[in-house]
Formats: C-alpha cells, sequence, structure tokens
C-alpha cells in the first residue's frame, strides 16, 4: 500500500488485526503487552475488555512509530488520529490509480469482513474468528454464551499470523492459491507475475 504518513500504518494494522477503526486509532502505548493489546472496555463495541492477538507484522507496525504521547497512533502527542474521510479519499485515488478504474463503495469496517473471510479460507473455525473479532456469542447459543469458556487465545494468535503472512505474500507479488490447507499447513504459494485474483 503506497499510503505514507500515520495512515499507512494505522490502516495496515486494521488490515492485519480486525479490529474496528476506534480501537485502533484510539490505542494507547500502556495497552500493549508483549504480542497482545489489551483494550479496555469502555472503547470496545461490545463493553468488554479485549486483548487483541498481534502478528509479528502488526507489532512491527505498531513498534515503529515514534512515541510522541500516550496514543500509539498521533500526529501531535495529545490526540488519536482523525481524519478517516480524508485518509480514505486518498486510498481511494491510490486504488483507483493502480486498478485504472475507479475504486469506490467500500468502509474501513470492511476490512474486518476481509480479514475474518480469509481467516476462514486458511481453515479456522468460527469460534477462533469471533475471538480475534471480540464477538460476543448470542445469549441463544446456549454452549457458546454460558458453557464453553475457553477463550482460543492460541488458535487465535497462530490465525494472525497466518493471515498476516497470506496478505503479504499476496503484497509481494507472490501468487497465493486461496484453498483450505490441511490443518496447521500454510496456503500454498507459487511464484507468479501474474496479478492476484
Amino acid at each position: 500500500m503506497r499510503l505514507g504518513g500515520i495512515f499507512g500504518p494505522a490502516t495496515r494494522v486494521l488490515l492485519l488485526t480486525g479490529d474496528r477503526r476506534n480501537e485502533a486509532a484510539f490505542l494507547r502505548w500502556d495497552e500493549l503487552d508483549g504480542d497482545w493489546a489489551a483494550m479496555p472496555g469502555s472503547r470496545m463495541k461490545n463493553g468488554r475488555d479485549f486483548r487483541a492477538p498481534l502478528s509479528a507484522a502488526a507489532k512491527g507496525l505498531v513498534d515503529a512509530q515514534p512515541k510522541l504521547g500516550a496514543y500509539v497512533f498521533t500526529t501531535n502527542g495529545k490526540a488519536p488520529i482523525s481524519g478517516w474521510g480524508k485518509a480514505k479519499e486518498r486510498i481511494d485515488k491510490l486504488m483507483s490509480e493502480e486498478l485504472g478504474e475507479p475504486v469506490t463503495g467500500w468502509r474501513f469496517h470492511d476490512l474486518r469482513r476481509t480479514m475474518a473471510t480469509g481467516i476462514a479460507m486458511l481453515g479456522y473455525r468460527r469460534e477462533v474468528i469471533d475471538r480475534i473479532l471480540a464477538h460476543v456469542p448470542q445469549k441463544s447459543d446456549v454452549t457458546s454464551s454460558v458453557y464453553n469458556r475457553f477463550m482460543y487465545d492460541g488458535e487465535a494468535m497462530e490465525a494472525v499470523q497466518r493471515w498476516a503472512g497470506y496478505v503479504l505474500r499476496l503484497v509481494s507479488g507472490l501468487h497465493v492459491v486461496p484453498q483450505v490447507p490441511a490443518a496447521n499447513e500454510p496456503p500454498v504459494v507459487e511464484d507468479s507475475d501474474q496479478p492476484v485474483a
């Protein structure tokens, strides 16, 4: 992605973590705990504290930000970034130039759908995807909402690492064959000069 400045890495983090825009934008340095980001319930849609797994790629993007204040993504050291509308206009323009046709009709929130779909394609179960996206089970799903208290932390971390690897291979120009691999196997990758579908 050619988008630079603060919104380039912030947008990449959205794609790699599945976080909602404000969950990532308001990320604070003191919320980082190794390979995890501990976000307070006050910032989460479901109102619950959440530990977001960070792939090595996402953690690298976060760690590369200058420490100007409390927030990871800031331009003035006092407040989190704002102006996402202008950033999206810039991304639309860059994508349109790259593809040779207008690109519109998407939102930053769609990056969550992209990640969820990609992780499912890589062979991960719904429980793992829900864990990554901080989704709360429906009350009608008694097994998940009442009985199953397992947090799927290990599987979530593995899934975001594999998702990051998949995305990095796509943007590097390698052809990634989108097939569900055998358990614990990476997606099939072939060298190709052809654009990835």
